[in-house]
């Protein structure tokens, strides 16, 4: 498996992408299934969200809480673990690799045991000289170079490769100072295909980091977004050879073909994305989910260079100082969580139904 087949295993996309990639640019709607209070949600963070079987992760600045959605539209809180790393004012995330889940906020990386999820314990956590209180802190994995875990930890000060393969005793490899980071926004961090390069994008731009010695990464290159904003940060997500960023200010398309050169060649005003909050995004198939202060928004992406905006969805628990996370999963639910509670949309398939005008946001779907 290859850094960038691991990154998607891990986050739990390619198991769906087989029932979504056959619908039809008319067939995705939205409607709310039900909303609930995790209890770990702040008003000025995001949270990161990760779907595994039939449970949600949640990090938010409150802790890490783990939802039951066997039935989406009665999700249940099994457990709520205060880290010790999140912060209220920066934006977490959660990556479940087998029977641990590891967390990374403003105030560290920590380890959570999560082999029994109704009692799931703190086990280790990790100072990683890259995370900061107000910008959060995002994690993900490559399993591409070596036996064991190897994760890159992305901060307001940089990013750091840590060795997890004794999750009890994690130790830091290394760090580089990317440059489009900032200690304000959310950062975040994807792995080329060839699991070469880590493609790291920040309120100040995208970078190009060459980790194939994970213990002497290597700043490549830099180029603007357009799009991030020092508050909000930017977050990228890859289809292929192309990648979309989310930030305050929009969507930015870039071929990545050459890694070494990206070179931007769109932008989409998605109309769900704020200043103060950057975005998150997540690609199924042949469609593109961004979620951001003001809602969430469906993109057909089936000619990956060109997004088309099809949906927009006023979640009610996205805030435009924090903004929302999105995972998606069980074959037609988007899970959304924001500083005003967690909430499940259903995204269905009806031939028959018009698509919406794009520049109009609906009403809350949940009142």
């Amino acid at each position: 498996m290859d850094g960038y087949a691991a990154y998607l295993a891990a986050q739990g996309i390619a198991a769906v992408l087989s029932s979504i990639v056959g619908m039809t640019a008319g067939s995705l709607q939205g409607k709310a299934v039900t909303k609930l209070n995790t209890g770990v949600l702040s008003f000025q963070s995001s949270g990161g969200v990760q779907l595994v079987g039939d449970l949600v992760y949640i990090a938010g600045g409150r802790g890490l809480a783990i939802v039951n959605v066997s039935d989406p539209e009665k999700p249940e809180v099994v457990a709520t673990v205060n880290t010790g790393v999140l912060s209220t004012e920066g934006a977490g995330s959660v990556l479940v690799l087998g029977q641990y889940a590891f967390v990374a906020g403003g105030l560290g990386l920590c380890v959570i045991d999560v082999s029994n999820p109704m009692n799931a314990k703190k086990v280790s956590t990790l100072k990683t000289g890259v995370l900061c209180h107000s910008s959060g802190g995002h994690v993900l994995v490559d399993t591409s170079k070596a036996k064991g875990t190897l994760l890159y930890v992305t901060g307001g000060s940089g990013v750091a490769a840590v060795d997890a393969s004794d999750p009890t005793k994690m130790v830091k490899l290394a760090k580089v100072n990317t440059g489009v980071l900032t200690t304000e926004g959310a950062g975040h961090s994807v792995i080329s295909e060839d699991g070469k390069y880590l493609f790291v994008a920040g309120g100040l731009g995208l970078a190009v980091v060459d980790v194939s010695d994970p213990q002497a990464p290597k700043k490549i290159t830099s180029v603007s977004t357009g799009v991030g904003t020092s508050e909000g940060g930017n977050h990228i997500s890859m289809n292929g050879t192309v990648a979309y960023i989310a930030g305050g200010q929009g969507l930015a398309v870039f071929d990545m073909s050459n890694p070494e050169k990206p070179v931007k060649t769109g932008f989409v005003n998605t109309g769900v994305l704020t200043h103060e909050a950057g975005g998150h995004s997540y690609v199924i198939g042949a469609h593109l989910l961004v979620a951001g202060g003001l809602g969430l928004c469906i993109l057909d992406i089936s000619d990956p260079a060109t997004p088309r905006v099809l949906r927009k969805l006023n979640t009610g628990v996205g805030t435009t100082t924090g903004g929302m996370g999105v995972a998606f999963g069980k074959d037609k639910y988007a899970f959304c969580a924001g500083g005003l509670g967690f909430a499940v949309i259903e995204l269905f398939s009806d031939p028959e139904a018009p698509i919406e005008d794009a520049d109009t946001v609906k009403e809350p779907l949940f009142k």
